[in-house]
């Protein structure tokens, strides 16, 4: 972790992990490991937010990283995934299990 970077929180990283099934968010690559990635890089943003993360594969990490796949497209297959598999937004359809505290007193 770069200096001066707070960790991720543990159950961000596990929220967004569940909801692409551990696998690769990319819909034409679905492969395992994942790790994440930030959407908008973290010099930019300064903070960790759950709407910022995807999990890609190694390989698909790197070529986001290039620039072959770009930050719009990252988007994009986030939200795909989310439409194609029933997910929404909307935080009162999020499981209570899958909210971190704060969340859940909302």
């Amino acid at each position: 972790m770069p200096q001066g970077r707070p960790a991720m929180p543990v159950a961000m990283k596990r929220r967004v992990l569940m909801e692409v099934g551990h696998r690769c968010a990319i819909p034409t690559c679905r492969t395992v490991p994942v790790e994440l990635a930030l959407t908008v890089p973290y010099a930019d943003v300064k903070k960790h937010t759950f709407e910022n993360l995807i999990a890609l594969c190694p390989t698909c990490h790197t070529r986001c990283d290039r620039g072959d796949i770009d930050r719009l497209s990252m988007h994009g297959a986030r939200r795909t995934w989310r439409w194609s598999h029933g997910h929404s937004r909307c935080q009162r359809h999020t499981p209570a299990h899958t909210k971190t505290p704060s969340q859940r007193k909302r």
